[in-house]
Formats: C-alpha cells, sequence, structure tokens
C-alpha cells in the first residue's frame, strides 16, 4: 500500500493503490484537513487487509489498526472522564448559579446535586452498584434530571424510557438489560415489581456526594435502537465516551460554540434519543442553564413560544424535520430569530 499526495490550488488529491487496484481520493481542504483524509485511508487499508482472509467474520473486522503494547489503545481524556465528577466539579465552582429552570423548580447547582446525592444514596442502600442498570420513566421535571444524575452518581448505567413506548417494548428493554430497577413519576403508568417512585428516593437525608470507585471506562448509559431491523438492541456507552462528547474545548465545535454564545439553552428532546445527553451533559456540566420543556412545552411550539419569552432562552435544538414544520409559524420565527445558536440535526 502506498499514498501519493498532490496539490492543486485549495484541493488536495490522494493516490490510493492496494495490489492492483488504485482508489484515488479528492477534497476541499476548507472542509477536510490532511490528518483526517489520511486517517481514513489508513483505516481503509487495515480493512482492505483484513478482507483478505477468507476465514475472518465481518462482524469481527476493525478498521482501527491494533496497537502492540501494554497498554493497549488509549483516547486522550478533555476532562476528568467521569461525568458525576465533572458535575460535582461545576457545582464547587458555582453552588448558588441557577442551572435549571424546569415546570416545577428552578434549581441552584446545589440544589440540584442535594437532590441527586439523595437519589444516589437511596439506590446504594438498595444495594445498586458499579455498572448496575436502572431504567426510569418520568415526566419531564426537575425530578427527572435529579434522577438521571443520581442513577450515575450511584454507579449505575442509566436507560431512559419515553413513558409513550408500547408496554411490549417496556418489557423487552427491561428484560434485556436486566434493570435493577425503574424509576418513576406519580401519575406515571407501571407496576412492575422493580417499581420506585421518585419521591420515595428523595427521602432520604443523606445528600452528601457518594463515594462510588468509578472508572472512565465503566458503563454510564444504554439507549436502545428502535428496532426497525429487529428487536431493540441496547448501545452501551461509558463515561469515557460521554465526556468526550460533552468535553467544552474549541476542537468539540458545537459544544465549545454553545456554552460561549448562549445564555440559556431550551431543551425539548425526549430524554429516549441521543441528542438528549449533549442538551443536558453538554450544558448543565459546563455551566450554561438548562430550560428543561415541560411535556406539553416540548411538543406544542405556542407554548413553546411562550417558554422562550418567560425565560429569555437563546440556544435552540432541534431535528429538520420538526425544525420545518415550527418554522411555518410566525410565532416561532420571531423567537429562533433571537437565538444565538440553533442547533439542527437528526
Amino acid at each position: 500500500m502506498f499514498i501519493n499526495q498532490k496539490y492543486n490550488g485549495e484541493n488536495y488529491k490522494f493516490i490510493f493503490s492496494y495490489g492492483d487496484g488504485t482508489i484515488s481520493v479528492e477534497y476541499d481542504s476548507s472542509y477536510y484537513s490532511k490528518e483526517l483524509i489520511n486517517t481514513f485511508l489508513n483505516s481503509f487499508n487495515v480493512l482492505a487487509d483484513k478482507f483478505m482472509n477468507k476465514n475472518q467474520l465481518l462482524k469481527d473486522i476493525s478498521i482501527v489498526e491494533a496497537v502492540d503494547n501494554d497498554e493497549g489503545f488509549k483516547i486522550e481524556l478533555a476532562n476528568v472522564g467521569l461525568i458525576n465528577k465533572i458535575f460535582e466539579d461545576a457545582v464547587n465552582n458555582n453552588p448558588d448559579k441557577t442551572i435549571l429552570y424546569a415546570e416545577d423548580a428552578e434549581l441552584t447547582y446545589s440544589q440540584l446535586n442535594s437532590g441527586a446525592n439523595r437519589i444516589a444514596n437511596s439506590l446504594i442502600a438498595r444495594g445498586v452498584g458499579v455498572e448496575d442498570k436502572v431504567m426510569f420513566m418520568m415526566r419531564r421535571d426537575s425530578n427527572l434530571i435529579a434522577t438521571v444524575l443520581g442513577i450515575i452518581k450511584a454507579g449505575a448505567a442509566f436507560i431512559p424510557i419515553d413513558p409513550k413506548y408500547p408496554e411490549g417494548r417496556i418489557n423487552q428493554i427491561l428484560e434485556d438489560s436486566d434493570s435493577r430497577y425503574v424509576i418513576v413519576s406519580d401519575g406515571i403508568e407501571y407496576n412492575g415489581q422493580n417499581r420506585i417512585n421518585v419521591c420515595e428516593l428523595l427521602n432520604n437525608d443523606d445528600d452528601t456526594n457518594p463515594c462510588v470507585d468509578l472508572t472512565p471506562d465503566n458503563l454510564c448509559f444504554l439507549i436502545y435502537t428502535s428496532g426497525s431491523t429487529g428487536k431493540p438492541k441496547g448501545v452501551m456507552i461509558t463515561h469515557r465516551g460521554i465526556s468526550n462528547y460533552i468535553a467544552c474545548v474549541q476542537e468539540n465545535c458545537q459544544i465549545y460554540r454553545l456554552n460561549h454564545e448562549c445564555e440559556k439553552f431550551i431543551s425539548i428532546s425526549t430524554v429516549s434519543f441521543i441528542v438528549f445527553l449533549r442538551k443536558i451533559f453538554g450544558t448543565i456540566l459546563n455551566g450554561l442553564p438548562v430550560v428543561f420543556a415541560d411535556d406539553e412545552q416540548s411538543v406544542n411550539p405556542l407554548k413553546l413560544v411562550e417558554l422562550f419569552d418567560k425565560t429569555g432562552a437563546d440556544g435552540f435544538g432541534s431535528t429538520p424535520t420538526r425544525l420545518l414544520e415550527y418554522l411555518e409559524l410566525e410565532e416561532i420565527r420571531n423567537v429562533l430569530s433571537k437565538c444565538k445558536i440553533i442547533i439542527v440535526g437528526g
């Protein structure tokens, strides 16, 4: 394998030769770096090498070359690598800063941490430990955010479930994940034996930070696929993966710009959607206050307009399809025109 590089104005051209074949890659250097294209070609080379082994299954092929040393492949962390510690550091730095606006409360870092700790210590007292799984089905209020943080602080991995899911899907995820508990809010219909109302967990008097022995490679989050190609599959995400995803560094453009240009961010995404990580962890863990839209505000654009006006939020994120629908309303166009950052992705 060899790579030839040619330069022509703003465009680079790489010629990749393997055996009797040649693959030419052209790209615009204003969009892509030379290092990225090199990585792409090197990964393709690794893949081609492994395809030559007729006894190797496709599912066992990695595009990353193995590292032959004692430590193995390591990703350099942009922070401490533990979600609970990143949050606790933010609490220590700004304990009295209002960080969460929800239908039931406006909470400072200290207040949110206190609720999360009560939930965490209650779970620990019930036997929840490192990498146990805990599901939740809850209303969109401050207790939901405290629950997510509480599960993590207990050392467990959280599994968000949309209360609108069919019963069969909920039961399938519960069985597949082997969750220890399902945390619910008042009014949520679920009567399994492992059901716990969040109010029970919040009754714990111990609101100190739990001492749990975690590493960045411990499991933190499970999200289940739609099941469009079969049964829903649980995707496991570690503390390391999330902490890199929400790191507020210049290389991480969307999180960096969001936290340096906005004063408040409105979150309407369903908790069972992966962008929940960006909307909640990418903000709260970096010091950006979140306006957590309630169940009606998250689906009713006119109620969302009222929420914008009430809170003065200047950051917003949505899928392209929802945004296009919302932009048909003049009221939405008016409030979004005042936003400093709008993140669109699907």
